[in-house]
């Protein structure tokens, strides 16, 4: 369904003129919103709508990925979490490969394990483990993580938001 929702809202041309809205180096780069007007119309032509988790364990944070962002819940217990995804917002996980002592600390301070295999993954490629279980990973960049380190570099405010416009245009090409 989100792969099917990404090529949707591609063919309608709704990602055209969004943004890379929030760039954290060395964890995501995320997109597919703005605060410009004919954003606001587009997605009013298209509708508000939530799309249920695909989420599967064997589909992992790694470099590359591509998932679907869900609406902030910092203080909502891990069992009333509403892991459905928005049909707009979208990350691309930046963060290169991981240390071993720096998955332990994630491990502490998560408070959960990192499967072998998994760990393994993380350690020759990168990624963020702790977002697994929580957010649909759909997607994968093949090639250009270069562009996506790139956008990783840019300043940002406060917030993680760039200080100059990322505009996105986003294609089918199969």
């Amino acid at each position: 369904m989100h792969r099917a929702n990404f090529i949707m809202l591609t063919k309608r041309n709704y990602f055209d003129s969004t943004l890379f809205y929030r760039v954290i180096q060395n964890f995501v780069v995320q997109g597919g919103n703005s605060d410009r007007d004919n954003v606001a119309v587009k997605m009013s032509r298209i509708g508000q709508y939530r799309i249920p988790d695909e989420i599967h364990a064997h589909h992992i944070h790694k470099r590359g990925v591509i998932a679907m962002a869900v609406h902030e819940q910092h203080d909502i217990p891990e069992s009333k979490k509403d892991k459905r995804s928005s049909p707009y917002n979208f990350y691309i996980v930046q963060q290169k490969p991981l240390s071993e002592n720096y998955m332990k600390k994630l491990e502490k301070r998560y408070k959960f394990s990192i499967p072998a295999k998994n760990r393994k993954i993380y350690s020759k490629y990168g990624g963020v483990p702790h977002l697994d279980g929580d957010f649909t990973v759909f997607g994968e960049v093949y090639s250009g993580m270069s562009v996506v380190d790139k956008i990783a570099t840019q300043s940002t405010d406060a917030y993680d938001r760039p200080i100059e416009d990322l505009f996105i245009t986003v294609d089918v090409i199969k």
